[in-house]
């Protein structure tokens, strides 16, 4: 045990060229993870927004309906009043 951990030891002391060429085949993979990420980052915002957005557009388009509504029976109210 002792000598292997002495072999490691002695061959991590010594330097060696490793004369390799990567390429852009490690390089891909990330820029296609990092659109990913940007992508599903960006959908993640644009749902934050976009709910309440929604919620609140169909509030605002309710209450005007409700108004209109309320309206035509108060002035159906006073037509009838009044004749």
């Amino acid at each position: 045990m002792k000598s292997i951990f002495f072999i490691i030891i002695l061959l991590s002391l010594f330097e060696s060229n490793a004369n390799a060429y990567l390429g852009l085949g490690p390089l891909i993979p990330l820029i296609g993870n990092a659109i990913v990420f940007i992508f599903f980052g960006f959908l993640a915002i644009l749902g934050l927004f976009w709910l309440p957005a929604k919620k609140l557009l169909q509030y605002l388009k309710n209450k005007k309906k409700r108004i209109s509504l309320v309206n035509s029976i108060f002035h159906h109210y006073i037509d009838i009043n009044l004749t």
